[in-house]
Formats: structure tokens, sequence, C-alpha cells
């Protein structure tokens, strides 16, 4: 009796949210790459954070990838420079299923890049509003993209 209460409450638990995890595949580590993000790709600032997109076409993987960065000419202590850029990472983890499947479909692979641009520490919530805001602003660019598509 109390295995199928357990099972039915994961189970339930496993339907309402969705898989966050952080995968190697989605850390952003070729120079070449983070070289094109931020010379080629669009700039975009919500709140704190200072984003940059880039669009790969063909490529093996259709994952995205994100770099954070935290400025050395901020933030002198490493411990703080380390922390900002573990809170970045936490909620792109937690928000990257606003990001719809469309860049999967259309087979382009999402470069992402986060700078945070403020002198004082973050706050959680500060950097989460920043990123559902630029994750939404970038399925409403894909929606608007694909209606002129489709006219």
């Amino acid at each position: 009796r109390w295995l199928s209460r357990s099972i039915s409450r994961t189970t339930n638990k496993l339907l309402m949210e969705p898989k966050a995890t952080f995968t190697k595949s989605e850390h952003l580590k070729d120079k070449i790459l983070i070289d094109k993000l931020f010379t080629q790709g669009e700039r975009k600032r919500f709140g704190c954070i200072t984003f940059y997109n880039y669009f790969i076409d063909n490529d093996t993987s259709f994952d995205s990838a994100i770099v954070v960065v935290a400025r050395k000419r901020n933030f002198k202590k490493a411990v703080d420079r380390n922390r900002i850029k573990r809170l970045l990472r936490e909620c792109y983890r937690k928000n990257k299923f606003i990001l719809d499947e469309r860049y999967k479909l259309e087979k382009k692979r999402l470069l992402l890049g986060a700078v945070y641009a403020f002198d004082k520490l973050p706050t959680y919530s500060m950097c989460n509003t920043a990123f559902v805001k630029f994750f939404l602003f970038l399925n409403s660019k894909a929606d608007h993209r694909n209606e002129q598509i489709v006219k």
C-alpha cells in the first residue's frame, strides 16, 4: 500500500515538473564558437544581465549551449565571480524549458552568452526574472520569424 502511494506521488511529480539538468553538451567551451557569439551574435540587455545569442546551422548537436561571464573588473574576489556564475547557470537550468523545441525542429543550435554587468552581487530573483524575460523574447522573435516565412 505505501509503495503504490509513493509511486503515484513520484509519477505526479515527474509529470508536473520538466527535468532540469545542465549537461556537458550545454556548456559552451569552444573558443571559436565563443568568439563568434560575442562578435557576430545579437546583444540584448534584460535587467542586470547582458545576453548574447547566435544561431548555428547544420551542427551535429541541436542543444542550446551557454557561457556565463562575471567580470574581474567588477568583482575582484574569485569567490564572488564563481557565485555569480553558479547563480546564472542555475537560472538557465531552471528556465531552459521556456525555450521551445522549435530550434531543434529548425535544425539550428542556439548559442547563448550571459554577462553579469552590475557591480553588486545579484539575487536569485533578479537573475531569474532576467532569464525568463530573455527566453520569452527569443520565443516571440522565433514566432515572428515563422509568421514571415508562412506569408
